[in-house]
């Protein structure tokens, strides 16, 4: 375990990163009602093990500003979008709604610290 203390952290980057930790928790928490939900577990198993990866990558390497981090973070966003179009052609506008709304906030939180991976020169 390292001993030397972590770099100041811009408040875009500190909202940046708790944004993506909270949304992928969230999603997992979720993820576990759905894996007894479905007739199909797997698929429940499958986006679980998506926002458990996510949230690691979150909480560890995005947290310190890793620019391979944020390009990985995309995957949420993207899953989220598919997610939401496949409740909106299953008759379920609610739930896409609310997985539309993690979308946008999936994006907020990759978007706010963008300069923090990307500096000025």
């Amino acid at each position: 375990m390292s001993t030397t203390p972590e770099p100041t952290q811009t408040p875009s980057q500190r909202y940046g990163w708790a944004i993506m930790f909270a949304t992928g928790i969230i999603l997992s928490l979720n993820y576990v009602y759905l894996v007894f939900y479905l007739e199909d577990p797997m698929l429940g198993l499958g986006f679980l093990g998506l926002s458990l990866f996510a949230t690691s990558i979150a909480y560890f390497p995005y947290r310190r500003g890793e620019r391979w981090a944020w390009y990985t973070m995309w995957i949420v966003p993207a899953v989220m979008i598919l997610a939401t179009l496949r409740e909106f052609a299953t008759d379920q506008p609610g739930i896409g709604l609310l997985y539309l709304g993690f979308t946008a906030l999936a994006l907020v939180g990759l978007l706010l610290p963008f300069r923090v991976f990307f500096p000025r020169n």
